[in-house]
């Protein structure tokens, strides 16, 4: 039987494979090229997935949302400077997260949780298991659109 916590992961897990297939398909030099001199680079928005699934896993194991973290975002953009760096760090985030998942006891999907975004926003913990999918999904689109700027017609 299909559960929320069992989509979430697979969803999140394949979504990651895609977003690590994208990226590691773009040569070294596009990775931190920023459209127009002013878009996010393929390798920040690595970072931000990355850092979603941590953030996420964190809530999941306290049950409480922390505060943004837009310091901790900004310190793994320092250290994550290579593409090498930036897969291990999403490989590390997508681990967190389905142990997260995997320990989330079921009978609480429909609690929520009040996330410190846009004023606050409320989720349910099934919906937010859901999230780091969703950003990965758009940050996806965005790296492929980054791609195809450059000449990179083929699906990765």
């Amino acid at each position: 039987m299909m559960t929320v916590p069992l989509l979430a992961r697979g969803l999140t897990i394949e979504a990651a494979n895609s977003l690590s297939r994208s990226v590691r398909s773009m040569p070294d030099e596009k990775l931190t090229w920023k459209v127009m001199c002013e878009a996010r680079s393929a390798l920040d928005m690595l970072v931000e997935c990355a850092g979603s699934a941590m953030f996420v896993a964190e809530i999941l194991n306290s049950r409480e949302a922390p505060d943004p973290h837009e310091d901790m975002l900004e310190k793994l953009r320092q250290k994550t400077d290579t593409l090498t760096k930036g897969l291990l760090l999403l490989k590390n985030g997508i681990e967190a997260l389905t142990v997260a998942i995997d320990d989330f006891p079921v009978a609480h999907l429909d609690e929520t949780v009040v996330l410190p975004f846009a004023g606050g926003i409320t989720k349910s913990y099934a919906t937010l298991m859901l999230l780091p999918y969703w950003n990965m999904s758009y940050h996806l689109g965005q790296i492929n659109f980054i791609q195809t700027l450059y000449g990179d017609k083929e699906m990765h």
